[in-house]
């Protein structure tokens, strides 16, 4: 199976947009800085193992 064939389309909550709205007055970049995140979630997480190591990735990152 392609990666194309089933894509994973990931639906950004209205306070996820809200919040990226206000940062994105004070970081000009944070649109292109968060593409390649999505991009690599929407690919990788396919499988539950992949899911779950996304999971702990963006939540440890989250952390810091």
């Amino acid at each position: 199976m392609s990666i194309n064939e089933n894509p994973i389309e990931i639906r950004l909550t209205p306070r996820f947009q809200k919040d990226l709205k206000i940062l994105a007055k004070r970081y000009r970049s944070i649109r292109q800085d968060l593409q390649p995140l999505l991009q690599i979630y929407s690919s990788n997480c396919r499988t539950k193992k992949n899911r779950r190591a996304n999971r702990r990735m963006l939540s440890k990152n989250s952390k810091t």
